[in-house]
């Protein structure tokens, strides 16, 4: 991003308003952060021509929590407009410090589980998934892929049931990765069915490998992935029951030896504290169809928000008791629904 404020004139408000500028990015950073994008707006006007609102340091601490990329650069402007400010955000996460190539360190570091832990006990429910996907998936690409060849994370959970009381597939929430994906936790809308790898993983409740996309001897159900060679996913269990699957892609093939299969179970393990008990599910529950095309999804997701706003006003003319949150849920199911019918099936 190049800033188009000189050095000197450079507020915490001027960055952060040059990168919410565009629209998506202020909405994927207000929904990370447990922040309205009106509020985020706000932040950004401070200044001689407009009277400034002042965040509450708990708010600034979530902002700098997802914006990592960005960090180094707000967090001095910021303490030059509230000096006893102090970013008590985690460490960054601990680098592997034996030797890099085909046998990483396979132990997660104590002083993650602590940080998870904390996180677990004190995050408010609507932002201790992000938080806890934050500190799980940035340290497994970390220790994963410490020369940054080429990794990317996602993660997806079962929706709830939508016919028959089964659950008929999964919704890509999350993704991070390293070069050539993007490197920021990202919000994602897709989803994964029997047709998919994570879908696999789910409906069978164990891991799924393809060491080579282009041969995958076990014929696997994959999605074509850009730049990939070897994928894993795993199932995220707990107690028996199951919340959706961890995936891995690489750009290499071969790439999921034993060390690194075993801490990415490891970082499953971890990653289910971040899952309410309400969204696991038993295995006789699950019964994934075969979900369209993203080109297919994006057709109807692209009329998600439209839709949202319009079950809003009609429910207002009545009871008005639904919240955001149940809309968009009502929403996500009835476009499942539509997306499960055999005219939008691939062939």
């Amino acid at each position: 991003m190049v800033l188009h404020a000189t050095e000197q004139s450079l507020t915490w408000r001027a960055l952060l308003g040059q990168v919410i500028a565009a629209q998506a990015s202020r909405r994927r950073i207000a929904e990370l952060a447990g922040i309205s994008e009106l509020t985020l707006q706000r932040w950004a006007e401070g200044g001689p021509h407009h009277r400034p609102v002042h965040p509450r340091p708990a708010n600034l601490q979530a902002l700098l929590d997802v914006l990592p990329a960005h960090r180094e650069a707000l967090l001095p402007l910021i303490q030059v407009e509230y000096p006893a400010f102090n970013y008590a955000g985690w460490p960054e996460p601990v680098a592997h410090q034996g030797a890099v190539g085909d046998a990483p360190d396979k132990s997660i570091p104590l002083d993650l589980y602590e940080r998870v832990v904390n996180t677990f006990a004190t995050s408010q429910p609507g932002r201790l998934f992000w938080e806890i996907c934050s500190l799980v998936l940035l340290q497994a690409l970390l220790q994963l892929d410490p020369d940054q060849r080429g990794m990317q994370i996602t993660v997806a959970k079962c929706m709830p049931p939508v016919r028959g009381g089964k659950v008929r597939c999964l919704w890509e929430l999350v993704e991070v990765g390293t070069p050539p994906w993007r490197g920021d936790l990202a919000p994602t809308t897709r989803f994964l069915g029997a047709e998919s790898l994570a879908g696999y993983a789910v409906a069978s409740c164990s891991p799924a490998i393809v060491q080579r996309l282009g041969e995958n001897p076990a014929s696997l159900p994959v999605r074509k992935v850009e730049h990939g060679a070897s994928a894993a996913s795993f199932p995220l269990l707990r107690a028996g029951s199951i919340a959706g699957s961890m995936t891995l892609t690489s750009v290499e093939p071969d790439y999921f030896t034993p060390p690194r299969l075993s801490l990415i179970g490891s970082s499953c393990r971890l990653l289910m504290l971040g899952f309410q008990n309400e969204a696991l599910y038993e295995r006789s529950a699950i019964e994934l169809s075969i979900m369209p095309p993203d080109a297919v999804q994006q057709a109807l997701l692209s009329t998600f928000r439209q839709r949202v706003n319009a079950l809003l006003i009609d429910d207002a003319r009545g009871s008005g008791a639904l919240t955001m949150g149940q809309a968009e849920q009502c929403i996500r199911e009835q476009i499942i629904e539509e997306l499960l019918q055999p005219a939008l099936r691939p062939g």
